[in-house]
């Protein structure tokens, strides 16, 4: 995240990169930590350096692709981003916004989710038999003890802990 805020076109591009990057590989990252990415996408958006350009629309469609949680904050930031006055930002935006909408994508990321639920659901259904539900698992992420996950069937990807 500092690279993208540096003033040379490479370092700052190579922010971008590492955003989309990580975005693709990281099977680990939660939602949470590529929510915070949009913002520092939003504001570098307006930046029309051809690289910087390029890379900052790759990161957000990229991270729009990994589930249909980021696709919809993705194509809210890209409408953000559509509401600045300017050609390139056009550009940027247009194409996330074509990309992220497209029906292959839309199936892909809410198979994700289909697929989340599943295994999901398929957990707590094994904690709740082995009798193990009883003890306090808690999400790293938002702190909310199983139980609530479970009840309010909560779509985002959690740690937990015992």
């Amino acid at each position: 995240m500092e690279r993208s805020g540096g003033k040379e076109e490479f370092v700052k591009s190579a922010g971008f990169v590492l955003m989309a990057t990580v975005s693709i590989h990281d099977k680990n990252t939660g939602d949470i930590g590529f929510i915070k990415f949009l913002p520092i996408i939003k504001n570098n958006s307006t930046d029309n350096r051809n690289l910087v350009k390029k890379v900052v629309n790759w990161a957000l469609g990229q991270i729009g692709k990994r589930n249909c949680i980021l696709n919809k904050k993705a194509i809210e930031t890209a409408n953000e981003i559509l509401q600045i006055n300017s050609k390139h930002v056009k550009w940027i935006v247009s194409d996330a916004i074509r990309d992220l909408t497209n029906p292959a994508t839309q199936d892909r990321v809410n198979n994700i989710k289909k697929e989340f639920d599943k295994n999901f659901d398929n957990v707590m259904l094994i904690l709740y038999y082995l009798e193990e539900f009883t003890k306090p698992y808690c999400c790293k992420i938002c702190s909310q003890d199983a139980t609530f996950h479970f009840l309010m069937n909560c779509p985002l990807l959690h740690v937990w802990t015992i």
